[in-house]
């Protein structure tokens, strides 16, 4: 997962790992058409360690001809294990008599939004989210949660300015983000099978449910999550 723009495709028999399912925001941002819109994104862009002209951004925009064709073909029967990052930034602000504090936008790892889990999406903003025919046993997808706090204060431009550049700081350090995710695979939290808690006083990572699907298919069970089944790489049966 050290791709700037891509997840890799993890394969082994009867798995597939994740894919880029609709592009990047950040892939597309000259081709924006609003305005406003496309400046910020291309201003973003510029401060990334790629350039939107590159070969590779061209096909990762969310409306290239390369997803048009792609999205367009219908997807193997297998199982998918899907993992996507879900940054929320709550807001915090004291506007005259009222004071707001609640969770406002989604921006997903910062670089991919969540979208849409159908394969055949062609989101305008791309997404990471790819899920054929819904959550089954052998077709699950791991929201990666977290939330930064972005305090708007008072109007004033120089702190509001700070402000915000602290707030791309705390999106860009959030352990599920696009930039620090293959460094922490081991320390993200994700439900086992998608739903599943685990029993108190016990952590699941993203690190360890991979493990134990790919223990499950190479110990010869089924290629399906069992949420009864917490086999894991300290476990005596591994």
């Amino acid at each position: 997962m050290t791709e700037p723009l891509t997840y890799p495709i993890v394969r082994a028999p009867g798995l597939k790992g994740t894919r880029t399912q609709a592009g990047s925001w950040i892939a597309g941002a000259n081709k924006v058409s609003d305005p406003y819109l496309s400046t910020v994104k291309l201003v973003a862009s510029q401060n990334l360690p790629w350039k939107t002209g590159r070969p590779a951004a061209a096909e990762l925009a969310p409306d290239s001809s390369w997803y048009a064709w792609v999205n367009a073909e219908p997807v193997p029967n297998l199982p998918y294990f899907n993992a996507y990052g879900d940054i929320t930034i709550h807001l915090k602000a004291c506007l005259w008599l009222c004071y707001v504090d609640s969770d406002g936008p989604e921006v997903g790892d910062g670089v991919l939004l969540p979208g849409s889990p159908d394969p055949s999406s062609l989101d305008r903003l791309g997404g990471a989210r790819f899920i054929p025919s819904g959550q089954q046993a052998d077709r699950i997808e791991y929201k990666m949660a977290d939330k930064v706090v972005f305090d708007v204060g008072p109007v004033d431009p120089i702190a509001g300015g700070q402000r915000a550049v602290g707030l791309v700081s705390d999106i860009w350090n959030s352990p599920v983000s696009h930039f620090q995710l293959s460094g922490q695979v081991g320390n993200v939290p994700v439900a086992h099978c998608g739903t599943t808690q685990p029993p108190a006083g016990r952590t699941w990572s993203l690190a360890q449910e991979y493990w134990n699907l790919f223990y499950r298919r190479i110990a010869g069970k089924t290629t399906t999550c069992d949420p009864t089944d917490w086999t894991d790489w300290s476990s005596p049966a591994a």
